[in-house]
């Protein structure tokens, strides 16, 4: 989708919107939830979305368990970010929200202490260490996010050192991690803060795009506001994205053309996609394309989930537009 905002519950079949959201970000009160057969259920698949889109950082999870229980820790906060996207919840409360995000901490720190191990004997080649930065800066993706924080600069600095050296398993490694350091951030990020949770939910309606709950524009009560773009990681202030499309259009309880567009929209995904593999059949790969490629495969993957989900939405709320949905090309 043409949107920022990083939507995950069209991967997912089990719906658990009845569990508590408070209960769901504090740790503690997780055993109070165990008797929720949603709870339990969703696991399997929140299991198999993170060994499918961040397999190397729930290797770390699971790996760095042991007693605190990391893995179950990161099943846990995908599953909040389910919970929010399923619920008519328009966001979290500044406490829910700080909750949320200290649900990934514990992985971030972990994986960075991963690549601090394997930085230790790591197989880059002296000659492209440059002399202007320490050893260790150079090429440990660690320190460069302690100095830039999970930014553009550490991946440009891998792939810059990959681009010499292709068939290093280290910077391979670190910028396997990196990418999925970057899509767990994005979803961390794009909870939406509320000052307070409203009353009165006539001010709000379905995007048609997202699906989200969201409030109406004050001067066109037609339409669905602005939502799903994002905020420059430093400043907090900047807008660096584009909103969510479904702010172009009428409520999904209105119309169903948002999601005609969507769907769409993910249909020359996936036609850009699979030119793209077209290209490189029959061709030697090198390590850095396969990685590439696996990627392109795993985008398709999503855009598919999503019309699918779609889909199943329009059957259910608008179903004399479903035969007109899925013969789009």
């Amino acid at each position: 989708m043409e949107q920022n905002t990083i939507l995950i519950a069209y991967s997912f079949n089990t719906d658990i919107s009845e569990i508590d959201m408070d209960a769901m970000i504090q740790p503690k009160l997780w055993p109070t939830l165990e008797g929720d057969e949603s709870f339990i259920a969703v696991e399997r698949e929140i299991i198999e979305w993170l060994e499918l889109n961040v397999p190397e950082t729930y290797k770390i999870a699971v790996e760095s368990s042991k007693r605190k229980s990391h893995d179950k820790i990161l099943i846990n906060a995908i599953k909040a970010k389910l919970l929010l996207e399923q619920s008519e919840l328009t966001g979290l409360l500044p406490l829910q929200k700080s909750r949320f995000f200290s649900l990934f901490s514990p992985i971030f720190e972990n994986v960075f202490k991963a690549v601090k191990r394997a930085q230790k004997t790591h197989d880059v080649r002296s000659e492209l260490i440059k002399s202007t930065m320490s050893l260790k800066q150079n090429i440990d993706a660690s320190v460069l996010y302690d100095s830039f924080g999970i930014t553009e600069y550490p991946l440009k600095r891998v792939e810059e050192l990959l681009k010499a050296q292709p068939e290093s398993e280290y910077l391979n490694f670190c910028k396997s991690l990196i990418l999925e350091a970057e899509l767990l951030d994005d979803i961390r990020r794009s909870v939406e803060l509320v000052e307070r949770l409203p009353k009165d939910h006539s001010n709000y309606q379905t995007c048609s795009c997202c699906f989200r709950w969201i409030r109406l524009q004050p001067h066109d009560r037609t339409k669905i506001a602005y939502h799903g773009y994002k905020m420059d990681r430093h400043s907090n202030t900047e807008i660096i994205d584009q909103s969510c499309i479904g702010s172009k259009f009428m409520p999904f309880q209105i119309s169903a053309d948002g999601t005609m567009a969507a769907i769409q929209n993910q249909k020359n995904r996936i036609n850009s996609g699979n030119t793209f593999l077209d290209s490189f059949k029959n061709k030697n790969l090198t390590r850095d394309m396969q990685r590439k490629i696996s990627g392109v495969k795993s985008e398709i993957r999503s855009a598919e989930q999503y019309i699918q989900y779609a889909l199943s939405k329009i059957e259910a709320n608008h179903p004399s537009r479903l035969d007109e949905a899925r013969n789009l090309k």
